[in-house]
Formats: structure tokens, sequence, C-alpha cells
């Protein structure tokens, strides 16, 4: 997106030198937004909540594609998901006779 922490912060209402120094302590998680900030970050940066709070960028991105989908699509997508994560169940060896 192009924007530095000090665009960001500024674009969240903070001013000055107060502005770069909050968005560096969220980006090495020395301070946490709250649920406001949060939402209004997402916002800001195009992104939903969910895929800011992911675990990693790719498990982020993974969001943003599956809510780009249908109702029906993420449905399907989901049953799928479930299939592929299903534990399976050990093959039983052939027995010769």
């Amino acid at each position: 997106m192009g924007l530095t922490q000090q665009d960001l912060g500024e674009a969240l209402g903070l001013e000055g030198r107060i502005a770069q120094s909050r968005i560096s302590r969220y980006e090495i998680e020395l301070h946490t937004p709250d649920l406001k900030t949060a939402y209004e970050l997402a916002e800001v940066l195009g992104v939903s909540l969910s895929a800011l709070v992911a675990e990693s960028d790719r498990l982020g991105q993974i969001i943003e594609l599956i809510r780009k989908l249908s109702d029906d699509e993420q449905e399907a997508l989901a049953k799928r998901l479930r299939q592929l994560t299903k534990p399976k169940r050990p093959r039983r060896p052939k027995t010769e006779g």
C-alpha cells in the first residue's frame, strides 16, 4: 500500500511523533491496539480485521481471498477443507491367503 508508519498513524488521527511511534510499537508488538483501533487500522489498510490479526501473512491472504467468494463458494470450500483435514484412518495391511 506504500504507507509509512507516520502516514498510518496520522490516518488514525494521531499527531506528530506519536503517530510513527505508536505504529512502530504495534508492529514490534510492544503495544497492542484496542479493538476500535484495530478495526480502524484494518479499514485504513483495506483488509478485514480477521486478516489483520491472522497468525501469519499467508493466513491473512487466504482469509481475504475467502471473503471474495460467494456464500455458496465459501460453503463448498469449507466442505473441501473439512475433507482435507479429516483424520486419516490407518490402512490395514493386506493379508495373504
